[in-house]
């Protein structure tokens, strides 16, 4: 504990009533220290602190920490005399869930004139209890009619409000009515609206009938892409074929990609029969992304009496990405005893397979395996014969995938125990290896009750041992899966999360840091520019200039990219599952994905971050709170819409 908190004769303070955090680095410094540290008893005493800045970070550091031991004191924050202050106590009861703050939340709620600067800590105190109530609550904040069209704030709150208790299963009509009205308002702000169009593209089991042309209107004249691309998946929960020939019209006259894929993942509502002409158009488009939405409805929404139809699109020469996503869609499709057609699909495959030395390329055509139950024999062989992290992971994907696919079961009839006894010994030879991404995998699979593996393990001992074999926290995710398997085997809860020890702050790198600091992260398609925020996110900053210092990410792969979501890079094995012995904090009292272009650090959980992280394409809500955010792109957001799978970083440049 530091001496200033152990002296016997309180030293005399004086007094500050502004939130300043650039004022006084050592105060960042200290209080940054204790939350790294953990030290909670440190923290303890500075809720009374005259300092407002040490109340402030002492408030915003519960927002990441996992722990309501302080509960009880936050709750006192709720009275501070300065505002941000009260937001900040207000936001991390919302975030602990700590339900015995619902009331005093609520009773710190200012009625006063809606004008007053309380709007803040009022919208605040909305969201919060968008976290913690019960429908009664939702009903009451729904019902509020009183907050006028300039009320920004309010408005905002209520909006994120109704958002919350929607991501945790509590919708009513008044909510939905509300969002709409909201949405197709053009007098509300649009941080309102996209809220609401956030809401309403989200939320399931309701019917959107009565609004239906309504919320066409506005899908036909909205300027702002990011609300544009979220009315397309509104309207395509109204299966109605008069809101579908909106969806083709705007298809059409479209400039923006990602309008265009949540378009293509709206016919998926619509009958087959209307759209799959144009379906097959798409495959042909020269935008990849497009072409792969196409190819993935086919997957999705295709028709097995059409499946042998759509190899015909295999002769249009299709990028490889596209064609191994139509060779995933045909085999999924096509009945399990077309079995010539299957076996020619099969050799066809591997023959890519084997004329490529992209591993992402390859691991493309073997996820198509997955769908085809006879191929877990190849796979067998395959995975012996690869010394590619990104395939061998990719191989026991497929072999999850074959297990709990039912038409395994239509192939095999009699003999599915002796596959899946099969495919298990595999699983216990690959396990031995000790390899990260092949372990979660399989991990993920053995709990799966699909998998049907579970009768047949007679003793979890293989599962202890490669549990025992993990290095902590490098293959944290491995012993995440793994524990779950273990848990799932023998009927028992899932034990305790491990505590991990978390990487010491490196001052250093982050003090050479300041508000003119840009990154620069190149590429093979180009130049990203990043500005950092060491204010917010100070572990997560320190622990990218550092990596960055040692020259860490150069050649890193961009492993991950789900066009219209993000691209996501800094893995050291380019499958996913790799990391260093570190962890860092979870960062999260300002991690609000509200555009497009921030970074955030990838998790497998709570504290776990560590060299991943990625860069959203659009507005994220879901994510709000959940994943650190530590910078956002200042220039070339273009480069990062087109980097694809496998595209890489080929330096990264401080520059001030």
């Amino acid at each position: 504990m530091s001496c200033i908190f152990c002296s016997c004769v309180p030293e005399i303070k004086k007094e500050v009533t502004s939130i300043d955090l650039k004022a006084d680095p050592s105060l960042f410094r200290e209080v940054t220290d204790f939350i790294v540290d953990e030290k909670i008893d440190s923290l303890s005493y500075t809720f009374s602190d005259p300092n407002a800045n040490r109340r402030y970070l002492t408030a915003r550091a519960f927002s990441s920490l996992e722990t309501g031991l302080l509960s009880d004191s936050l709750v006192t924050l709720l009275d501070d005399k300065v505002i941000d202050v009260r937001v900040e106590a207000a936001k991390a009861l919302g975030q602990l869930g700590a339900n015995k703050g619902l009331s005093p939340l609520v009773n710190s709620f200012k009625t006063q004139d809606t004008t007053d600067v309380n709007n803040k800590f009022n919208q605040t105190i909305l969201e919060a209890v968008g976290k913690l109530g019960d429908e009664q609550y939702l009903d009451l904040i729904a019902s509020t009619k009183t907050y006028r069209k300039s009320d920004n704030l309010l408005l905002l709150g209520q909006a994120r409000s109704i958002y919350q208790f929607m991501l945790r299963g509590i919708i009513n009509e008044k909510g939905t009515a509300l969002m709409i009205d909201n949405l197709t308002n053009d007098e509300i702000s649009e941080d309102i609206r996209l809220v609401s169009a956030h809401y309403l593209s989200r939320v399931k089991d309701i019917s959107l009938e009565d609004y239906k042309f309504r919320l066409a209107e506005v899908f036909t004249r909205e300027e702002n892409v990011l609300i544009r691309m979220e009315l397309a998946s509104i309207l395509g929960k109204i299966n109605d074929l008069q809101i579908l020939s909106y969806l083709k019209n705007q298809f059409a006259i479209e400039k923006d990609y990602r309008v265009k894929l949540n378009i293509i993942k709206a016919y998926g509502n619509y009958p087959y029969i209307e759209v799959i002409d144009d379906i097959f158009e798409l495959l042909k488009n020269r935008d990849s992304r497009i072409a792969s939405a196409a190819a993935d409805y086919m997957y999705l929404f295709g028709q097995p009496a059409d499946a042998l139809i759509y190899k015909t699109s295999l002769k249009d020469s299709l990028p490889p990405m596209v064609e191994s996503k139509v060779y995933r869609a045909i085999l999924n499709q096509l009945p399990h005893y077309y079995t010539n057609s299957r076996t020619q699909l099969r050799n066809d495959i591997l023959e890519r397979i084997s004329s490529t030395d992209d591993e992402y390329v390859k691991a493309a055509y073997i996820e198509a395996l997955g769908y085809d139950p006879l191929s877990y024999r190849v796979l067998e062989v395959m995975y012996e014969e690869e010394n590619s992290n990104v395939v061998k992971t990719t191989i026991t994907q497929a072999l999850a995938a074959i297990l709990k696919d039912q038409k395994t079961v239509y192939t095999f009839k009699a003999g599915i125990r002796g596959v899946r006894k099969n495919i298990l010994n595999i699983y216990k030879d690959l396990l031995a290896q000790n390899d990260s991404g092949m372990s979660a995998v399989i991990g993920t699979s053995i709990a799966d009750e699909k998998s049907g593996l579970k009768p047949l393990i007679d003793s979890t001992e293989f599962i202890s041992k490669a549990i025992s074999r993990l290095q902590i926290p490098r293959q944290i995710e491995a012993h995440q899966e793994l524990s779950k398997a273990l848990s799932f085997v023998n009927d028992q809860e899932q034990q305790t999360k491990l505590q991990n020890e978390v990487k010491k702050l490196n001052w250093t790198a982050l003090e050479t840091v300041n508000d003119s600091t840009v990154v620069v992260i190149k590429t093979n398609k180009g130049n990203i520019s990043v500005a950092l925020f060491p204010l917010r996110a100070p572990e997560s900053v320190a622990n990218f200039i550092s990596l960055i210092n040692d020259n860490f990410y150069d050649e890193k792969v961009f492993h991950r990219v789900v066009p219209n979501f993000v691209i996501q890079t800094g893995c050291p094995r380019g499958d996913g599952y790799g990391g260093l012995d570190y962890v860092i904090h979870s960062e999260l009292a300002e991690a609000i994905y509200d555009d497009e272009g921030y970074l955030g650090m990838a998790s497998a959980g709570r504290h776990t971050e560590g060299t991943q992280w990625f860069i959203t394409h659009r507005p994220t809500p879901h994510l709000d709170m959940r994943y650190t955010i530590f910078g956002k792109v200042i220039k070339g957001m273009d480069v990062v819409h087109n980097i694809e799978q496998g595209d890489k970083i080929v330096d990264v440049i401080i520059t001030k």
